[in-house]
């Protein structure tokens, strides 16, 4: 290969990584399904949620605080 070729070719390479880092960008999903909502452990509240019918809160869980509910995972 001569230096050129070796030049484009590493430059063909950054721009592949550079572009192709950009397409993995984070993907976010819904952390519940419509019409439920998440609920988090009282005994664990950084660690434990689950989602549950909306209105219903079941023994040993927590609605979250106003504005404190997690909508989304980003995932990536």
């Amino acid at each position: 290969m001569s230096r050129p070729s070796t030049r484009r070719a590493a430059a063909s390479l950054a721009l592949t990584l550079a572009v192709g880092g950009g397409a993995t960008a984070c993907l976010r999903e819904r952390v519940c399904l419509e019409g439920e909502r998440q609920v988090r452990s009282v005994e664990f509240p950084e660690e434990g949620s689950a989602c549950t019918e909306d209105g219903v809160v079941p023994d040993g869980f927590e609605t979250f605080p106003p504005g404190q509910e997690p909508t989304e995972v980003h995932v990536g």
